[in-house]
């Protein structure tokens, strides 16, 4: 039995509504999460130089910037040269940091 023009109509209109409201969360969320991360990245950018921390390795300096996390395998730092965000192993890697006063 074919579906009348009416009914395939309300089919597809239910549908493209219920697409677009699922769309919802993803584009409000990713507009949000780009504003704080600009937020994060203009802070980390804005530190000033004598409270950056340095990564050594077999005497040769591989990162300067802001440390954002450590565990006992790795470091993440704000690396200030590459203006990024770089993860080291921290196997055979000195961190130097200066006093926070």
């Amino acid at each position: 039995m074919a579906l009348s023009a009416a009914a395939i109509y309300l089919m597809i209109t239910v549908f493209t509504c219920v697409l677009l409201l699922s769309a919802l969360p993803g584009i409000i969320g990713e507009r949000s999460g780009k504003e704080r991360a600009a937020l994060h990245k203009a802070a980390l950018q804005s530190v000033a130089d004598d409270e950056f921390d340095e990564l050594w390795e077999g005497g040769e300096r591989i990162a300067y910037g802001v440390m954002i996390a450590s565990s006992p395998t790795r470091y993440a730092i704000y690396d200030h040269n590459l203006k990024a965000v770089r993860v080291v192993s921290s196997s055979d890697v000195e961190l130097r940091g200066r006093p926070k006063l």
